[in-house]
């Protein structure tokens, strides 16, 4: 998950370099790709590792996200407003960081001895 979190993230930078309105469209559309990809995953993990109560888990997963999408386009806007690429640097960051905590945490699970 760590890969197509990273991948996420480097569309969004990537996007970021373009002034022509069809490759930034095609790398979006890649980083929908991805998003599809990754927000599966994301749920799959959660479930596995709740021992008990994955309803709840589930649950708690869901309402998270629907806040974080309201909060989300709350931020946006407002980052918007300073500069309208900061948006898109904001979630590439974000993505690049969620991968890269998304690997530590594997590498020190397989340290520990988990799957």
């Amino acid at each position: 998950m760590a890969i197509i979190l990273a991948l996420s993230g480097f569309t969004l930078l990537s996007s970021l370099a373009l002034s022509q309105i069809a490759p930034f469209i095609a790398l979006n559309m890649l980083f929908y790709v991805f998003s599809s990809m990754y927000l599966p995953l994301q749920q799959a993990l959660i479930i596995r590792e709740g021992k008990e109560g994955n309803g709840q888990i589930s649950g708690v997963f869901s309402s998270v996200r629907a806040m974080g999408m309201i909060a989300g386009s709350l931020t946006a806007g407002f980052f918007y407003g300073i500069f309208p690429r900061l948006p898109l640097l904001v979630s590439a960051c974000a993505f690049l960081l969620a991968g890269l905590v998304c690997q530590i945490g594997a590498v020190h699970k397989k340290a520990k001895g988990g799957k």
